[in-house]
């Protein structure tokens, strides 16, 4: 991985996480989440909202870097050297989604650090294709976490406000 300011905010949301103590935690509950994140990213681009697309892009990349820490896996090995995608000719990022849900539940089975690395790469190239910035997307869900409060119950943290 290159882009040092992508490393510089994988190191912070990993911090959240171990300041929460959630890099322990069962990964089956952060897979819930996954899914949780990926259906805002559904109704993003079935609504063509950018600020929900963009801030599900980061959600979900948080949310993957904290499976990382829970399955220990080394993070920086899903996220690829460079951004270069190749497309198919009629691409659409709706097709992109399809294959990251595929590989979402196949990394559900199976816990392989590869195959969250291409639901990390489908998610670039949805991101790429969408016009958007990746670690813009991802800082704008670190900007959003970084000071929350919550709490952990049954092994998911739940922020202050959803705890009324």
């Amino acid at each position: 991985m290159e882009n040092k300011q992508l490393k510089d905010l994988i190191a912070k949301v990993q911090r959240w996480f171990y300041d929460r103590n959630l890099q322990t935690q069962d990964p089956n509950k952060q897979f819930l989440k996954l899914y949780e994140e990926i259906g805002e990213l559904s109704r993003g681009l079935a609504e063509n909202d950018e600020e929900v697309t963009k801030d599900s892009i980061g959600d979900i990349t948080v949310v993957l870097i904290g499976l990382t820490l829970q399955l220990g896996i080394k993070t920086e090995e899903i996220f690829p050297e460079n951004n270069t995608f190749v497309f198919s000719k009629a691409a659409k990022s709706e097709d992109y989604f399809v294959l990251m849900m595929d590989q979402s539940l196949a990394a559900y089975f199976n816990r392989q650090s590869y195959q969250l690395k291409n639901v990390v790469y489908e998610l670039m190239r949805i991101s790429a294709l969408l016009h958007h910035d990746f670690v813009e997307c991802l800082n704008i869900a670190y900007e959003e976490i970084k000071d929350r409060t919550g709490k952990l119950v049954d092994g998911v943290w739940i922020k202050e406000e959803r705890l009324k």
